[in-house]
């Protein structure tokens, strides 16, 4: 939900995981307390559920004549100045000196050789919705059994994400990068059904209006989000890390030793685990062995 500055892949996932939280707060996030002024909603997550997209309905959506930019009235508004440079650090104990604590995995097939470990501070952003511009995207999906409220654009949408942190982790035969941080925190207006925009959002998805209607009557929304990926892509299938669902995607051509990466929520934090040179066995042992 707020573009951090690092390199590589790294800089994509953390890039990509908070942007994805932002827009999906746009929806559907849960509450877990009321606001002291009572004008907001706010919002954390606590665990994922992952949904399929076809690749029919993501080629409906790329093709639609909609400015996705147009879902905000104004560009992000980041308080204290745009996101700083991360920090850099020699070990896990003097990273979580500074307040960016991050346990690497325990269990790997061997001792790494070397590690690094770096932090992003932490970031609070605002951003005002259109709504007119959201209720045209609906329109656009010919979603019709739910309505995005007036509420929803009445107040400043406000972003609030924790520390960051990440470490790398280079081994014999393979490489190890962790990221991981606090889920973001969102404030919406009140006066916002959840469930209702719970179900238009997995209808943007391409979810049939009754299991849409039914799946968000058994999300709990007080401590979910829901997250999409390619139903016709074998390269990422769900998974299990300590009894949490996780997203475990697949790169390169060697589909049992290269390119594993995985996304997964616990306890209020999210966590990104990449290698290479482990397979999917060991990946999974290496992310339930993170305390």
């Amino acid at each position: 939900m707020t573009t951090r500055t690092s390199s590589g892949p790294r800089r994509a996932w953390i890039t990509s995981i908070a942007t994805l939280a932002v827009l999906i707060g746009l929806l559907a996030l849960p509450p877990v307390r009321a606001a002291a002024d009572q004008l907001l909603q706010i919002f954390r997550v606590q665990q994922v559920v992952f949904v399929p997209i076809s690749q029919e309905r993501s080629q409906q959506l790329e093709s639609l004549n909609f400015d996705g930019q147009s879902l905000f009235l104004s560009e992000p508004q980041f308080e204290g100045g745009e996101p700083q440079p991360p920090q850099s650090f020699a070990s896990a104990e003097q990273a979580a000196a500074a307040g960016f604590a991050l346990n690497p995995p325990t269990e790997l097939p061997s001792a790494p050789v070397s590690t690094n470990y770096q932090g992003w501070s932490s970031q609070d952003m605002s951003f005002q919705v259109n709504v007119e511009s959201a209720r045209e995207l609906l329109r656009l999906l010919d979603i019709q059994n739910v309505s995005i409220p007036d509420a929803l654009g009445s107040e400043p949408v406000r972003v609030s994400v924790g520390n960051v942190a990440s470490a790398s982790l280079r081994g014999s035969g393979y490489t190890l990068d962790l990221t991981s941080g606090a889920s973001p925190e969102v404030a919406l207006p009140e006066g916002v059904d959840l469930s209702q925009l719970g179900s238009a959002l997995l209808q943007i998805y391409g979810t049939a209006p009754a299991q849409a209607e039914a799946m968000a009557r058994d999300i709990d929304w007080t401590s979910t989000l829901v997250v999409p990926f390619p139903a016709d892509l074998s390269q990422v299938q769900q998974v299990q890390v300590n009894g949490a669902n996780a997203m475990l995607m697949r790169g390169g051509n060697d589909e049992s030793q290269r390119g594993l990466s995985m996304y997964w929520q616990r306890e209020g934090k999210f966590y990104v685990l990449g290698s290479t040179g482990l397979d999917q066995t060991e990946l999974i042992v290496a992310a339930e062995s993170i305390k």
